[in-house]
């Protein structure tokens, strides 16, 4: 996303997803978008509506979601192919989401929403650059030790970070190949 979040008389759910799926957003830009806007939002649900009810729970759903189950399925190795790129993953995740709370509009004010979207996407620019250090830097460990999974499935959450999918599959095949588990990995969070 070359440009700016557009401005919004008022956001709902969708607004906010697919403005995610715009900026290729990672597990660090939705943890901070759920902790400044979905956990407020899920709280007030549940004071107004009630734990229960399908708007409260989705709403924990989506918070679950940004905050820690798309870093988990990521570092298990549950996004590697290709296509697994994170406007699929957020588009898998729309469908598993009711109609209803989609469309659901936040109680934050407009102008915060579209603050906290800008800054969403300049922490994503800057997550590029600063990983694309990281690339040169963990390449030469693999030039130095070319056997090594762990460092083989590094390369793929770099890379995949950057938004290098093709070269994260592959890179993601090799540290299989080499032995590299979800299960038994040193890598637990990003």
């Amino acid at each position: 996303m070359r440009v700016n979040p557009p401005k919004r008389k008022k956001y709902v759910v969708k607004d906010i997803v697919n403005a995610l799926k715009k900026i290729n957003a990672t597990p660090s830009v939705t943890y901070d978008i759920g902790n400044q806007l979905v956990y407020s939002q899920w709280s007030a649900c549940c004071q107004k509506l009630g734990d229960d009810h399908p708007i409260s729970t989705s709403f924990k759903r989506l918070l679950d979601f940004l905050q820690s189950d798309y870093e988990a399925m990521l570092v298990r190795g549950e996004y590697w192919r290709t296509n697994d790129t994170p406007n699929a993953v957020f588009n898998k995740f729309l469908k598993e989401l009711p109609q209803e709370f989609l469309a659901y509009e936040f109680d934050r004010s407009p102008d915060y929403i579209h603050d906290l979207l800008t800054r969403a996407k300049k922490l994503r620019e800057a997550e590029v650059e600063k990983h694309k250090a990281i690339l040169a830097n963990l390449k030469k460990l693999l030039d130095e030790d070319p056997n090594n999974p762990d460092l083989w499935n590094e390369l793929r959450l770099v890379l995949w970070i950057i938004g290098d999918y093709k070269e994260a599959s592959e890179a993601f095949k090799t540290a299989r190949d080499l032995g590299w588990s979800g299960i038994v990995s040193s890598v637990v969070g990003l």
